[in-house]
């Protein structure tokens, strides 16, 4: 459990025996389930040698107290983020978001030095998103507008962008748009993945773990 301010973030915490450990990766999943249903894979992250930590979000599993707003949510991150990284001062630190978690990614990464940040089904807004679903909502009332857009073109380390072709959820014109707007990101479209699958891709894997690799 990871103290943030009137609540407790449940988290996962992996690791690689101590002396064989590359780093960390602070991994932010997506809106629905909890880390019962979000980790998966775990011999999949045991081979790439780094430690994982999942939290859940305010509310999500075990975690206590309630989301407020989208500035809470972000402090939260950062909390758990400061929880483990000063334990990997002279290792590697990655920075992953998937779905929902990808605005919140990109928004540590604007504000902590990472050596790369991952961004898997991202969208350029969750605005963008409103209204490509709800056209008719005015765009003022959204409480969390997560600008991933804004905040990519300050990141100052490598970006990763993994997306499905056969996404439904969240098209890939988001990444193919969100590719655009930092020379140090780089898209890698997984065919024919969806939404909720794209982890069970070998091209996913292969990718992801090559460019933990080159770290």
């Amino acid at each position: 459990f990871i103290d943030v301010p009137h609540a407790k973030l449940h988290a996962l915490y992996l690791h690689q025996p101590a002396a064989q450990s590359k780093g960390i990766v602070l991994f932010l999943h997506g809106n629905a389930g909890n880390l019962e249903t979000w980790f998966t894979h775990t011999d999949f992250w045991l081979s790439t040698g780094y430690d994982v930590l999942m939290p859940d979000y305010r509310g999500f599993g075990k975690s206590t107290g309630k989301i407020e707003n989208e500035a809470q949510l972000n402090e939260d991150v950062e909390q758990a983020w400061n929880y483990v990284a000063h334990n990997y001062k002279d290792k590697k630190k990655v920075i992953y978001g998937r779905s929902l978690g990808t605005g919140l990614a990109a928004k540590l990464g604007t504000q902590t030095p990472a050596d790369l940040v991952v961004l898997v089904s991202p969208y350029t807004s969750m605005t963008a998103m409103a209204r490509e679903y709800y056209p008719w909502v005015p765009s003022f009332i959204l409480r969390y507008p997560l600008k991933t857009d804004q905040l990519l073109p300050q990141i100052n380390t490598k970006i990763l962008l993994l997306h499905g072709t056969s996404d439904r959820l969240i098209d890939s014109e988001h990444s193919k748009r969100l590719a655009t707007l930092n020379p140090k990101a780089r898209l890698v479209e997984i065919e024919g993945a969806g939404h909720g699958d794209i982890h069970n891709f070998d091209t996913y894997t292969s990718t992801l773990k090559a460019a933990l690799d080159s770290l």
